[in-house]
């Protein structure tokens, strides 16, 4: 497992933009077949969830910090966000049908990464995403 980025993030909408074109440039050095679709997945991915620690987490304040620590094999890629601030209640099993209108009408960020195939947990103030590099452009997996 490489490790592609681990570190803190600043509190602000910009500081995530950077830290997402660093992440985006890591993935694909170290991720020699990505594609642009691929890409663009995780990089939306990426905005959609720092961008809701930064504003919901830690509500902006400059002196809390959002760790993201991004991990790669050869078929996956992990991402691990943790926020400073009380977490996400989640009141229902995220992946059951009887939640996803919740997510749908709430959380549309969390609902959305997950209809672009990121296995998504949330575990409080941290969550952790996982996506299947294997999965063609189309979203369905190869078989290698």
């Amino acid at each position: 497992m490489k490790i592609l980025y681990d570190g803190e993030v600043a509190s602000t909408f910009e500081a995530v933009d950077q830290i997402v074109r660093q992440i985006d440039q890591n993935i694909v050095q170290h991720c020699d077949r990505i594609g642009a679709s691929t890409l663009f997945k995780i990089n939306f991915m990426l905005r959609e969830i720092l961008n809701n620690a930064v504003e919901h987490g830690n509500h902006f304040d400059v002196d809390k910090t959002v760790h993201c620590r991004v991990e790669a094999d050869r078929e996956h890629v992990f991402f691990h966000i943790t926020d400073q601030g009380s977490g996400v209640d989640l009141t229902c099993d995220p992946r059951s049908e009887e939640c996803e209108f919740r997510l749908e009408t709430r959380r549309r960020g969390l609902a959305t990464v997950r209809k672009l195939n990121f296995d998504v947990v949330v575990n409080g103030n941290t969550v952790t995403i996982a996506f299947d590099l294997r999965q063609g452009e189309d979203g369905e997996k190869n078989s290698e």
